[in-house]
């Protein structure tokens, strides 16, 4: 017989009923909703979520056995749901905790719950929670188990937890297998999740294809889709079909949004084509999609990489005028654009007056490899140590090969030797080329102590030197030391 939630003797949440502890004599007490645990009311609920609030997983475990162990027609839709929430918020050490009030609720002669239940939307959460952590197949096993039929809700979980975690196929399978069948009709975000999955592993015209079966399967196309298949699109280089689907766009009554537009005008200057850029700008601000930051910034970048730094100027007045607020990426795009002007004093000034954001490594990249590139290592070396103590941004490989080949090229060698062992306290490994070019740099100012450390450094990193690097070695031992010596220090740098 089905329990009735209304009974006096359920475990519901709300009227606070109570009930036995493990392997507890149980008998009514006075007044309504009390039990007595041998000569004790006990409030089962109330230490449940006390035990629940801690993370000592004996107490946990004991809390759950108290709420299963309670005697036949105590448990409810609302005490299930409150203990599995519970329990979904916790790490994976509880996942057989789960599985215990699971495979209790199945047995249990409770009515199926309607898909409005607050028991569904947590088999939902419990559904992604088992995603987060990797096990899929208790996903698929949570799924075939939940009340039937599931709903689109439910479905979208597991699919969009398969699709997170690169199991495509099996998504497609879950696809085929429950689509007219267990779910009776797909929604757009289905499709949504299917189709970000298909550009993910770049397979844009199947994402496309499915694009086109929506119709037929009663969904309609809204912002996020177009969004997601112009971006898998765009980042392939297949413009001008994308262009195609703004037309279409309007006709479904779904205009391109500030992203969708913002996407279209990053490709375009990403290929240099300003103009049609320039001409989505013009269209996007005509249509009340206002620009923000991040499409100025592309546009900004763009007319700096053509070297169009008049227009660049234009478009960052505009952009100010627009209200739109430079962030990092606008101000290293303004500094690389001076510096590439020539202009490295006003770009210095730049850096020191950028309002509202901090400067990043990759700014501070930028003026690093202009002073290395003059010939000014030193001032670049100065620079690093300045991100470090009043921007508290660290130097990343990039900075210190930089650096590196700076000093190798004005022939600083001792100063590139300080670099490299810098760099790989922190754990960062130069490219193959910098390690050559260090290595012929000792070698020709004799330092047969540096190269031999630098060479032990480079096989621990799997990296041989170049032929001519080995002959550069040779000919500077023979000239140091004599023969035998010679010998026996090429003996000890290979091993």
């Amino acid at each position: 017989m089905a329990f009735n939630p209304k009974s006096k003797g359920g475990l519901e949440i709300g009227s606070r009923t109570m009930v036995n502890a493990r392997g507890a004599l149980w008998r009514k007490g006075r007044g309504k909703g009390n039990a007595i645990v041998n000569g004790n009311k006990v409030d089962v609920v109330a230490m449940i979520k006390k035990r629940m609030e801690d993370d000592d997983l004996e107490a946990i475990a004991a809390a759950v056995s108290t709420f299963l162990d309670a005697p036949e027609g105590s448990h409810t839709f609302s005490a299930y749901t409150f203990l599995l929430q519970k329990l979904s918020k916790g790490s994976a050490e509880l996942f057989p905790q789960v599985k215990r009030v699971l495979h209790h609720l199945r047995l249990s002669h409770l009515p199926s719950p309607s898909s409005s239940s607050p028991l569904h939307g947590v088999f939902i959460k419990l559904i992604r929670t088992y995603g987060r952590a990797g096990m899929l197949q208790e996903t698929l096993r949570l799924f075939s188990a939940m009340p039937n039929p599931p709903t689109v809700l439910s479905f979208n979980a597991v699919l969009d937890t398969l699709c997170q975690n690169g199991q495509w196929e099996m998504a497609r399978s879950l696809y085929l297998d429950n689509v007219g069948s267990r779910i009776a009709t797909p929604n757009s975000d289905t499709f949504n999740i299917l189709i970000k999955a298909l550009l993910g592993v770049d397979k844009v015209d199947a994402a496309l294809n499915l694009l086109g079966l929506m119709p037929e399967n009663g969904c309609t196309p809204d912002e996020k889709t177009y969004g997601l298949i112009v971006g898998g699109l765009c980042r392939h280089g297949r413009l001008q079909q994308a262009l195609k689907l703004i037309d279409d766009m309007y006709s479904k009554g779904c205009p391109p949004n500030a992203i969708t537009y913002t996407t279209f005008i990053q490709a375009f200057c990403k290929e240099g084509n300003m103009v049609d850029a320039r001409k989505l700008l013009t269209q996007m601000k005509l249509y009340a999609a206002k620009p923000d930051t991040v499409t100025y910034t592309a546009l900004i970048n763009g007319y700096c990489r053509i070297g169009n730094f008049e227009q660049a100027d234009r478009m960052l007045d505009e952009m100010l005028a627009m209200g739109c607020v430079p962030d990092v990426f606008t101000y290293t795009t303004r500094i690389n654009a001076l510096c590439k002007q020539g202009k490295l004093s006003e770009a210095l000034q730049t850096l020191d007056s950028m309002q509202g954001c901090k400067p990043n490594v990759v700014t501070y990249n930028v003026l690093i490899t202009v002073f290395c590139k003059e010939g000014k290592s030193n001032r670049a070396a100065e620079l690093v140590n300045e991100m470090m103590s009043s921007g508290g941004v660290l130097p990343n490989v990039v900075t210190y090969r930089t650096l590196m080949d700076g000093f190798c090229k004005e022939d600083n060698f001792c100063k590139a030797d300080e670099v490299l062992g810098e760099m790989l306290e922190r754990g960062l490994v130069p490219h193959i080329e910098t390690f050559n070019s260090l290595l012929n740099g000792l070698c020709k100012h004799e330092m047969v102590g540096q190269v031999s450390r630098v060479l032990s450094e480079m096989g621990n990193r799997g990296f041989a030197p170049k032929a001519y690097t080995w002959n550069t070695l040779i000919s500077t031992l023979c000239k140091s030391l004599d023969q035998s010596q010679a010998v026996n220090e090429l003996q000890m740098i290979t091993g």
